[in-house]
């Protein structure tokens, strides 16, 4: 799964279509896009939601 975090500098959402190309098989995003063939969680904050994942 590739999580898409925005930083000031990077937007993990520009590299949706490579993370699909490098083999994610889904991707956490806080807004979908239709130009990547890609499963997608969409959360309101995917900083959050990993912290979240990643206790349990």
């Amino acid at each position: 799964m590739f999580v898409a975090i925005q930083t000031e500098n990077r937007d993990g959402h520009d590299f949706l279509e490579n993370a699909r190309a490098a083999g994610a098989v889904a991707a956490l995003v806080s807004r979908e896009t239709s130009l990547v063939d890609l499963p997608q969680l969409v959360v309101s904050d995917t900083e959050k939601a990993l912290r979240e994942l990643a206790i349990q």
